[in-house]
């Protein structure tokens, strides 16, 4: 093969449209000759014709028997024409002649050419055969916009789009890109034809992932979700999946992208035991699992896995590409010891010195030691301002060598997980320090007391250490010693389940580590402060992202592998709750891989107990994936290493790894294998004080006994479950601390309500629901408090959770719970309850619900399909009920799973809901009664509107309309006010009106008063505790309403705040909505309320009044009322 191309090859551009089938016949004939024999041409059409497809399919193999180009014949003239000299003027015997140009001679002395016209035969076929490849081949050609590989495309160059912000990029559809213009309009007609049709929605996918704007995107990750949900189950669908929450990630979270899906849907593929390991789609997966790993942090599994990937192509343009990337990365780094590994620096040397340098200094004062230590005293006041070494050593006097030798051994046999001999060394070294009067070594010796007890699990005895320790770092000036006291303080917090605190502890040691420039300590902080929000808010999203920021520290730097295994632990419990399974293996294996290399290189730092228990994570997940052989292989893998130790603590690890595999076994119907498995914990139970341990057990075991039909069994669990809730709540004083407990605790009264349900006890289960919903909510607003934590038991419990009477004046409440198999409706009136139950997976319910929501929210979505959507979670969440409604107004609580329902939205023959019945969201009914009963409007009545930040059309206009219709009213200019002239300007009003722009805060949204550099946020937390004047509020303002799925109950959810403050009725908004639509709205809302109207009735006028104008529900039901009925 020629390495260049001649004078007159026709170019590369040319040779991939010939593979990829995207030339005319006529030109691609054109060509063939020339293509046939050059030593250029024709390996390099083989070559992007192996990239462009996969292995020929029979299709392929049927339609290339039926060209003509397969047939003797005319293989015979093309040969005679365009190979053999003089063409037609030579005679030529085929098969049996002996002559130069018989066909066995030519076969052997034309390659090419023979192999060229297979080639050029099948590139025609498809071309004929209209594969839509070729579509998304061509899209790509113009300009590949995504760093991911699709499917059956040939390589171009990455050309990404310039993105600023609100702006869609510089190219999309443009007229410069022809070929993309062409595709879309063919998908188009497609649609039409084949709307339901998988492989149209993933034709549809593909081409908007390579329109590469972030709308393109988002419509791409759609499409191929809505390929999956409707059956289509492929290698190609899996990669385009992932390339699209790749493509999705990149663009909206560049700096801390979570790729968790992406990996764990191209893993899955990389596992796949039936593809063959040259198949194109399991090559094209490795290709992008190596750059998700890359742009994850996840550097050194990038680094295999791109070599990975060049073993199987080394020539190609894609592996060029591979080889970019890969000398990019950084080179792998030489494990060694411990918190000690890496260059000589201040950070990693303290470790170094407490159990090397000052045990040998006390036996050889001449020796090298004591010199090191007074550089690295120096040193670490310079680099960090920490003066507890300097003020050690002067301390230190001679022939105090007991207390530095224990505190030396308190250290290392913390670090191998022995906190028995840890603790008893830790308390002869305390003793001895204090004897000598040696405070800097007392308070050392007593932070390695308390980190033995958080590494025991002991939450009560670290904490009772932890704070009167904290009290004496205090007044000193060693930032170390006091940022990890704050961090061990969190830690034992969390194991009591006392959250009200945490976060506070955490930033405490964060902001302590960042102003002493801790850069390793810092990373240890984010990575525990990762595994506590995993743990107590289920909340993965964040945890992943903070690893990832911690791992893009961590390859900044020389620091102790200790840190990267944290970091891949937390992954891969991230990946693993979150049941992206294939992921999980690949991140734990990668933690298990380091802890083996660090106790291979210092044995003396190998912790046994952590790594038995990684063991037992990974059989976990293999287990998980149905690869129940290699899960017992790592199984035993973990008892062999764990039944050497002597630490007791061993079996507090093995609690919740015991949990979890019943909680996997009883997924896979293996329910007596799960109970076995899980009482197997009961007594380990005892090891442990954290509550969280106890509070999973409760539930597995009700879960457990529920499928076995021992129903009484299960209520017990539970009801031992929510008494150890209402204790951690007893607790909470903060928001957080309140969120958290709402989400580690539902499934326990979910649990014990379906019992209810099952046993016919509707009336008490409803009032159990409420009592739940009611918690985080009433403990806000202080009109409750939770007992002591001593009064708490199940009968005190009971008797409160289930009064003899419920509020009374109900009107019709309709309720939704939703369960992995159905959902419990019940519809509640002054006639009491009627339960309906209807099957549906939650998976099912919850995309029909997300994909609603998202139609609705887009102006340009097809209403058509709206519709469809529409009817069809009607015909789910409300036909059942539809003939027990009598009233018109309707108050609706929705479940976590349903909170993104649009009610009012949903729509039969005859219309909207919305057209027949005014509806409310209520926070629940005990909620309800704390808040005032709604008033009508009164010419007395105060407006208070505040203007916030930013451009707003028709501003002025709008907030003239509704100043018109209150004779009092005063307008609060964001630009010019302070938060507290805000606080009380609410405090003073009657009716609270905001106009302007609604931004993300985190997961949750705030009000943009002022903008940079005096930027100001009001966010929930700034809503003052009590609104007792205040009995309307509307923020009009794009997506003032919206929060986590814990909807209403969200401590962050502004609308939450309000309700909390005592504010009866609260209109929000559920999505980024149109300024003009939005102001006829609130203009037409306030016009009903000064009419006389309630507030559910006006906003139903007004829905009503903008549904004529504009049927799309995205311009009149992007709002919505929420609090109590009249």
């Amino acid at each position: 093969m020629s390495a260049t191309p001649h004078p007159e090859c026709p170019g590369d551009e040319i040779l991939q449209e010939i593979a990829a089938g995207l030339t005319s016949p006529e030109m691609a004939e054109y060509h063939t000759r020339h293509i046939s024999m050059c030593n250029y041409c024709g390996p390099a059409l083989k070559r992007y014709l192996h990239e462009f497809s996969t292995e020929s399919t029979s299709e392929d193999e049927a339609l290339l028997a039926q060209l003509r180009t397969s047939t003797p014949k005319w293989q015979k003239e093309f040969v005679n024409q365009h190979v053999i000299p003089g063409g037609h003027n030579k005679s030529v015997t085929w098969g049996k002649s002996r002559g130069f140009w018989s066909w066995p001679k030519l076969i052997g002395f034309g390659a090419a050419a023979a192999v060229m016209i297979v080639v050029i035969t099948l590139s025609l076929s498809r071309f004929r055969s209209g594969n839509d490849n070729q579509l998304v081949a061509s899209v790509a050609l113009e300009r590949r916009t995504t760093e991911m590989r699709l499917p059956a495309v040939p390589y171009s160059e990455f050309r990404p789009l310039t993105t600023t912000l609100g702006n869609e990029g510089d190219q999309g559809a443009g007229f410069d890109r022809p070929k993309l213009l062409a595709a879309k309009a063919e998908v188009g007609k497609e649609l039409v034809s084949g709307a339901n049709d998988p492989k149209v929605l993933q034709l549809e996918g593909e081409v908007a992932l390579l329109e590469g704007t972030p709308k393109a995107v988002t419509i791409a990750k759609k499409a191929l979700e809505d390929a999956r949900d409707a059956g289509l189950n492929s290698p190609s669908l899996q990669i385009d999946l992932a390339a699209s929450n790749f493509e999705y990630e990149m663009k909206t979270n560049p700096e801390q992208p979570n790729l968790r899906k992406t990996i764990d849907l191209l893993q899955g593929i990389i596992d796949d035991a039936k593809l063959k390991s040259n198949d194109e789609n399991r090559l094209v997966a490795l290709f992008n699992l190596a750059l998700a790993y890359e742009k994850s942090n996840q550097l050194d599994i990038a680094r295999r896995t791109w070599e990975q990937y060049l073993q199987s192509d080394s020539s190609s343009p894609w592996a060029s590409e591979a080889r970019s990337h890969l000398n990019k990365l950084p080179k792998p780094k030489q494990q060694g010891k411990s918190e000690g590994n890496g260059a000589s620096n201040a950070e990693s040397d303290l470790y170094t010195a407490v159990t090397l340098w000052l045990p040998d200094a006390m036996k050889q004062p001449d020796g090298g030691s004591p010199q090191r230590l007074n550089e690295l005293a120096d040193l670490t006041i310079k680099e960090h301002s920490d003066f507890w070494l300097k003020d050690f050593l002067i301390a230190l006097k001679s022939g105090s060598s007991q207390p530095v030798t224990e505190l030396g051994a308190a250290v290392v046999a913390n670090q191998q997980g022995r906190t028995a001999d840890a603790l008893q060394h830790a308390r002869h070294a305390i003793a001895g320090f204090a004897r000598q009067h040696n405070s800097p070594g007392e308070l050392r010796a007593q932070y390695e007391e308390v980190y033995a007890y958080q590494r025991q699990l002991n939450g009560s005895a670290c904490r009772s250490r932890a704070g009167p320790l904290a009290q004496s770092l205090s007044s000193t000036k060693y930032p170390w010693l006091q940022s990890q006291t704050a961090l061990e303080n969190a830690i034992c917090l969390n194991f009591l389940g006392n959250y009200s605190t945490i976060d506070d502890e955490i930033a405490r040691s964060r902001k302590l580590a960042i102003q002493a420039n801790y850069s390793t300590l810092l990373m240890r902080i984010i990575s525990i402060a990762a595994e506590i929000h995993l743990l107590n808010e289920k909340n993965c999203d964040k945890a992943w992202r903070d690893s990832v920021q911690g791992l893009q520290e961590y390859w900044k730097g020389n620091h102790p592998p200790q840190r990267l295994y944290q970091f891949y632990a937390v992954l891969g419990q991230c990946a693993d709750q979150s049941q992206n399974y294939h992921a999980a293996k690949t991140l734990i294996e990668q933690a298990i891989l380091l802890k083996e290399e660090i106790a291979k290189q210092d044995h003396s730092s190998d912790n046994t107990i952590v790594r038995g228990t990684l063991y037992f994570y990974l059989s976990n997940i293999l287990e998980a994936l149905g690869e129940s052989a290699q899960a017992e292989e790592k199984a035993k893998k973990a008892d062999s290493i764990l039944e050497n130790t002597t630490e007791s603590t061993a079996n507090s690890f093995r609690v919740p790894i015991k949990i979890r595999l019943a909680e996997i076994q009883l997924a896979h119907s293996n329910t007596e294998t799960a109970l076995f498995t899980l009482l197997s914990a009961r007594d380990l139970l005892k090891t442990t004080d954290d509550q969280f341990f106890a509070l999973d057990f409760q539930r597995v075991l009700g879960d457990i006994d529920f499928h076995l039909h021992k129903f009484d069994d299960a209520a017990i669990a539970y009801q031992n479950g929510i008494v150890l809730a209402e204790n951690s709540l007893s607790t909470l004083k903060h928001s957080a601390g309140r969120l958290q407990w709402i989400t580690r605790t539902e499934d326990l009264y979910k649990g014990l309500i379906r019992i209810w349900i099952q046993q016919d006890q509707h009336q008490n289960a409803w009032k159990l629901w409420e009592w739940y919903r009611s918690r985080s909510m009433i403990a806000k607003t202080g009109q409750a408090s939770a007992p002591a934590v001593s009064q708490i038991s199940w009968p005190l419990l009971q008797r409160q959770i289930l009064p003899p009477t419920m509020p009374s004046k109900l009107g019709s409440r309709i309720v939704y719970l939703a369960y992995d198999d159905g959902v419990e409706i019940w519809v509640i009136d002054q006639k009491g309850i009627k339960p309906h139950w209807v099957e549906i997976s939650r998976g099912d319910l919850e995309r029909l619900v997300k994909n609603f929501a998202e139609e609705c929210s887009t102006g340009t979505s097809n209403l058509n399909q709206v519709r469809a959507l529409a009817q069809k979670l009607y015909s789910t969440l409300f036909s059942p009920i539809a003939r027990d409604l009598h009233q018109q107004t309707l108050t609706v609580e929705l479940d976590r799973p349903l909170q993104g329902l649009l009610f009012e939205v949903l729509r039969n023959n005859d219309g909207y809901v919305v057209q027949k019945f005014q509806v409310l969201y209520s926070p629940g009914i005990l909620v309800e009664e704390t808040l005032r009963k709604p008033e009508q409007s009164r010419n007395s009545d105060m407006l208070v509107q505040l203007e916030g930040a930013g451009y707003v059309p028709g501003r002025e206009g709008f907030r003239s309309a509704i100043e018109d219709l209150f004779p009092r009213r005063k307008t609060v200019k964001g630009a010019t006010s302070t938060l507290q002239e805000i606080r009380t300007a609410l405090a003073s009003g009657n009716i609270f009106n905001f106009i302007g722009h609604g931004e993300e805060n985190g997961i949750s949204t705030a009000l943009r008063i002022k903008d940079k550099p005096d930027e100001l946020l009001l966010q929930s937390s700034d809503i003052p505790k009590s609104l007792r004047q205040l009995k309307l509020a509307t923020l009009s303002a794009c997506s003032t309403g919206t929060s986590n799925d814990n909807g209403l109950l969200d401590t962050g959810n502004l609308a939450n705040s309000f309700l909390a403050a005592g504010v009866p009725n609260v209109v929000a908004s559920r999505w980024n909505v149109a300024s003009d639509s939005t102001q006829a709205l609130i203009e037409s809302f306030y016009r009903n309320i000064r009419d006389g109207q309630t507030a559910v009735a006006a906003l139903q006028k007004a829905q009503r009044d903008l549904l004529i104008l504009h049927d799309h529900p995205y311009y009149w039901a992007g709002f919505y009322l929420a609090g109590r009925a009249n």
